[in-house]
C-alpha cells in the first residue's frame, strides 16, 4: 500500500503520493542479496536515488558479506526495513 496512487476511487492511498517509485529487485541467495544492495547503494548519487530497501526474503544463511553491505547501505543514508518468518519459521540471533 506504500505506492499506492492517490484519487484512484478505490479508498486507499499510498503514503508517497506521486514522487515514490517502486523497485522490486528478487533474491533468492546471499550472494544475489549483497548485488542488490551494492545496486541500491550505487543509486544513491543519481536523479533516482534509493532511500529504502524492504528485505522480505527468505534467506537463513549467516553471512559477514550480507552484514557488511547492509552497514554499507546504512552509511549511504539508507533505511533498511526487514521481516522475519517468511518460511513459517521463528528467527533468533545467537
Amino acid at each position: 500500500i506504500i505506492a499506492a496512487r492517490w484519487n484512484n476511487k478505490t479508498d486507499v492511498a499510498g503514503i508517497g503520493k506521486e514522487h515514490l517509485k517502486v523497485l522490486p529487485l528478487r533474491v533468492s541467495d546471499v550472494a544475489e542479496a549483497i548485488e542488490a544492495i551494492d545496486y541500491a547503494i550505487g543509486m544513491t548519487g543519481t536523479d533516482t536515488p534509493l532511500r529504502v530497501l524492504n528485505a522480505s526474503w527468505g534467506i537463513r544463511d549467516n553471512s559477514r558479506a550480507l552484514e557488511s553491505a547492509i552497514e554499507n547501505a546504512g552509511e549511504a543514508g539508507i533505511t533498511l526495513v526487514a521481516a522475519a518468518g517468511n518460511q513459517g519459521l521463528t528467527m533468533t540471533t545467537n
